[in-house]
């Protein structure tokens, strides 16, 4: 196991491709109980992109993404909250660390360190290498007015519960704090259950679109038909095959468009900066 701290954290060539080998080793466990489990996951985001673009990660990228339907995500979930301390791999989430408000799930390798100043000043639990998981929800397929509010709901919601948590210094916009003046006495726990509850408004219906509410693509362009997913396929992904989106290509040019251009060089860089890596 090999320790990285300040500027070598970030800078040096031998820790992307730890964090890489480390990347698909957490999926690997995560493919295996979904496997052992019957639970549905499809390759998603930077981590469908680099099996298209580059058959494996993206070089500068430093996770790995899957989406998951919401009911297999709710199972997934349960099961590992249920798991003994001390599984090698555990799950990160809102019922198990107060400071993590998203609305997704980190699947984390024990042992591993991935430290950045904002997990440090909030005492996070686990500050670990992780794969993220976003769940799907069903979705009309329709943007009505009140599709529209509910998106900027949730966008709204999601935004004031990380600026309470100190994860993000982005500010409100001036439609966001417009929004959310009826809710500000409204607790954190209260919040989060409400956004959570606006996700999951049509699950209970028949329909034939997903929309995935926490994958960084905004409403309503998150919105895609299930048949771009099912029946899934196999993407090769550093020397394995994973399940991914039937119809990769049509997801993949509704969040990214042009997907197989390079970005310009200052762009290439990971989402996060940690300041100590121990993998």
């Amino acid at each position: 196991m090999e320790h990285f701290t300040g500027e070598q954290a970030v800078h040096d060539p031998k820790i992307i491709d730890r964090i890489h080998e480390c990347g698909q080793d957490i999926l690997d466990d995560f493919v295996r109980i979904c496997k052992e489990n019957g639970f549905r996951y499809y390759l998603a985001a930077g981590t469908l992109l680099g099996a298209v673009r580059h058959k494996g990660p993206i070089p500068w990228d430093d996770d790995v993404d899957v989406y998951m339907p919401r009911a297999d995500a709710d199972a997934f979930k349960k099961l590992m909250l249920d798991r003994p301390d001390g599984e090698p791999y555990h799950i990160q989430c809102y019922e198990n660390e107060p400071t993590f408000v998203h609305f997704y799930l980190h699947h984390n390798k024990r042992g591993t360190v991935y430290k950045t100043k904002m997990t440090i000043a909030k005492k996070r639990r686990y500050m670990e290498l992780w794969l993220d998981i976003f769940p799907l929800d069903d979705h009309c397929g329709t943007v009505t007015v009140w599709d529209k509010l509910t998106g900027r709901y949730i966008a709204s919601f999601k935004r004031e519960l990380e600026i309470r948590a100190g994860l993000t210094q982005k500010l409100l916009s001036f439609r966001q704090k417009i929004a959310l003046l009826p809710f500000k006495l409204i607790s954190d726990n209260r919040l989060w259950l409400l956004t959570d509850w606006l996700m999951r408004r049509y699950n209970r219906k028949s329909c034939d679109y997903y929309v995935s509410w926490t994958g960084g693509c905004p409403f309503p362009r998150n919105i895609m038909p299930k048949d771009w997913f099912e029946p899934d396929c196999k993407l090769l992904y550093n020397g394995k095959y994973y399940n991914a989106p039937g119809q990769w290509d049509k997801v993949l040019t509704q969040r990214y468009g042009v997907y197989m251009q390079l970005p310009p060089e200052d762009k290439r860089k990971g989402h996060h900066m940690p300041i100590e890596i121990r993998v």
